[in-house]
């Protein structure tokens, strides 16, 4: 992946590839802070599985403003689907249009990628819900704890050429 970037309130955030190790410890703080409440509340924080991570640097993007990391998603392609496993922005920089504009970036990822749809997981609790719903994602399955939500990105014609 070349470094993109992502215009916001007149400056420039980079998306950049994860640098693995380097990246670790703000994937795993942002990660504990956004999330841990919500994992304790269903099945469970687990530590020694956060410790590693990135378990797949290479499925994380970092987002940039000047030298601070202040956000990251990761995206893992299926068959058919890429699949967003996760989307996270430190508390500064929600509320901001951010979300909104990394969702159609990793829609033209998905599209560029040839995939019918994307995939996603979100806690039942995660106001990011309605963003999602509001860019068109629908609820697929309840699976208790969290709702996986998917997109059609309308590809069938494309794919039956």
């Amino acid at each position: 992946m070349k470094h993109e970037s992502l215009m916001v309130d007149g400056r420039a955030l980079r998306l950049r590839p994860c640098k693995g190790t380097a990246d670790g410890r703000t994937i795993r703080g942002l990660t504990e802070r956004n999330f841990r409440a919500s994992f304790e509340r269903t099945i469970g924080w687990d530590a020694a599985r956060h410790a590693k991570q990135p378990e797949h640097p290479e499925r994380y993007t970092m987002i940039v403003d000047r030298e601070d990391a202040v956000g990251f998603y990761s995206i893992r392609e299926e068959p058919d689907a890429l699949y967003l496993e996760t989307l996270q922005l430190t508390a500064a920089y929600r509320n901001r249009g951010i979300g909104t504009r990394l969702m159609a970036h990793i829609e033209w990822v998905a599209y560029a990628a040839g995939k019918r749809c994307i995939q996603l997981r979100v806690f039942k609790d995660n106001p990011a819900m309605r963003l999602y719903a509001r860019l068109g994602f629908a609820v697929v399955e309840d699976q208790g704890w969290c709702l996986l939500m998917a997109k059609d990105l309308g590809r069938s014609e494309d794919r039956a050429r």
